[in-house]
This record gives C-alpha cells, sequence and structure tokens, in this order.
C-alpha cells in the first residue's frame, strides 16, 4: 500500500473509533436518563407489640401495637410500609400478599389440638373465624385483598411512604399460633412463623412495568410472661428478607 492508502486506511479506522465511541456516549446518557425515572420499591422493617385480648372467654395475643405504642392505640391488624428508593414516581402501584394461608391454619388447628383447647379456627368460603361451641367469637376476611393507591413519590420527595395492612387472616393466624404454642412451654427456636410474601406492581412514567417480590419474615423478638400465668405478650419483627 502507499502512504495515501495508509493515510485513507487510518482515517476510516479513526472514524469508526470516533462514531463507535458516540455511541457509546449515546447510550450511557439513554441508561442514565432511563434509570433517573426508574422506581424502586423496598418494604421497611417494623416491630409490634402483640398483647392479650379476650374474645368471649378465649384469650389470645390479638391486639398488635407499635413498638412502644400506647395501649389504648392497639388494633387487631397490623401493616408495613412501602417507600420508593427509586428516583423517579411509581404510578397505578398494586399490593398483593401471598402466603401458604390453608398449611398455616392445619398447624394452628393442630396446636389447639394438642394443647387441648376448647376453640379452633374454622374457615369458610370468605371468612376464618375463633370458633367455640360450634360459634363464631372473632371473623376476619380469609382471602387477602390487593391495595391500589396511584403513585409513590422517591424518598426524596416523600419520606413517609405508603403503609399496606397485613392480611386479617394472616394476623389472626399469627397471634393463635403464639398464644398457643405458649401453652407447649415453648422455645425461642422452636417458633417457626411462616414468612408472606408481597408482590408489588407498578410502572413508571416512561410507561414501563415493574413487578417486584418481597418476602417479610416474621420473628419473635421478646416474650412477656405475667406472674403465675403463660406468656401473654410477644415481640415481633416484620423484615423483609429478599
Amino acid at each position: 500500500m502507499n502512504t495515501i492508502e495508509w493515510i485513507s486506511l487510518l482515517s476510516s479506522i479513526g472514524a469508526l473509533l470516533t462514531a463507535i465511541i458516540a455511541a457509546c456516549t449515546l447510550f450511557e446518557l439513554y441508561r442514565q436518563r432511563k434509570s433517573s425515572y426508574k422506581p424502586d420499591l423496598s418494604v421497611l422493617q417494623n416491630d409490634f407489640q402483640l398483647r392479650p385480648s379476650k374474645i368471649s372467654d378465649v384469650e389470645l395475643a390479638m391486639e398488635w401495637g407499635k413498638h412502644n405504642e400506647e395501649e389504648s392505640n392497639l388494633v387487631y391488624f397490623a401493616g408495613l410500609t412501602v417507600v420508593n428508593v427509586g428516583f423517579g414516581a411509581a404510578k397505578n402501584v398494586t399490593a398483593k400478599w401471598i402466603f401458604e394461608r390453608d398449611k398455616f391454619l392445619d398447624e394452628v388447628n393442630d396446636l389447639a389440638q394438642k394443647t387441648h383447647q376448647s376453640f379452633y379456627i374454622e374457615k369458610t368460603e370468605h371468612m376464618l373465624s375463633i370458633n367455640k361451641k360450634g360459634s363464631g367469637q372473632f371473623m376476619v376476611n380469609a382471602s387477602p385483598r390487593s391495595e391500589e393507591f396511584e403513585y409513590l413519590l422517591p424518598l426524596s420527595q416523600d419520606n413517609t411512604g405508603r403503609e399496606v395492612s397485613l392480611p386479617p387472616s394472616y394476623a389472626l393466624l399469627v397471634s393463635a399460633y403464639l398464644s398457643l404454642k405458649a401453652y407447649n412451654e415453648m422455645k425461642f427456636y422452636d417458633l417457626k412463623i411462616p414468612n408472606i410474601t408481597l408482590e408489588l406492581s407498578y410502572s413508571d412514567i416512561g410507561k414501563g412495568a415493574h413487578k417486584t417480590k418481597h418476602k417479610i419474615e416474621c420473628e419473635v423478638t421478646s416474650i412477656t410472661t405475667r406472674e403465675g400465668k403463660l406468656p401473654s405478650e410477644f415481640g415481633v419483627r416484620l423484615q423483609e428478607i429478599s
């Protein structure tokens, strides 16, 4: 090849390299721009205190209160806070809980039988109830319902997030499980509360669809006893493990 041909070849190679660098730069800018409006939802850890409540003459640790919350603020159900740790807003968010309800129910009723209780948890098509002497004493919805909200802003714009209620059936079964375990000389390592999964579906402002699953562990952190009586209060921690 003569000098002119070499110069032409090198010029072509230089032009090709310039084009490649320009393409890479444009791709990186596109990637950064896309990530700038991508939401990323996460579930915050929360601690609860389960205190006893008497339904007719059945006493279970059914009242859920946040850690150090006054007793007057206790309720039968609890929730977890979902926050957006991404850069963009999440739109049309749907939250759905998933857990092995029937397996958990069977375990609770097996415990009630082993500890010679006069009640059990009954399941009908739509309800779970504490059944004693053939009648329901307390009823909750058996099927987890989906919750929907229009948007969830990033933490930089909204640091409160949105609270998503635990399924009433899960809260009832956790309360019954712990209370019944108290009759069986329980140890911390004996307490194995089933995990529950929160499935979140949402879109970003670019109309991209997203779906994430968050496995939540329910861990017992403390057991409080009353003098001469079985354990009556339980500290539990709900936290995302995957």
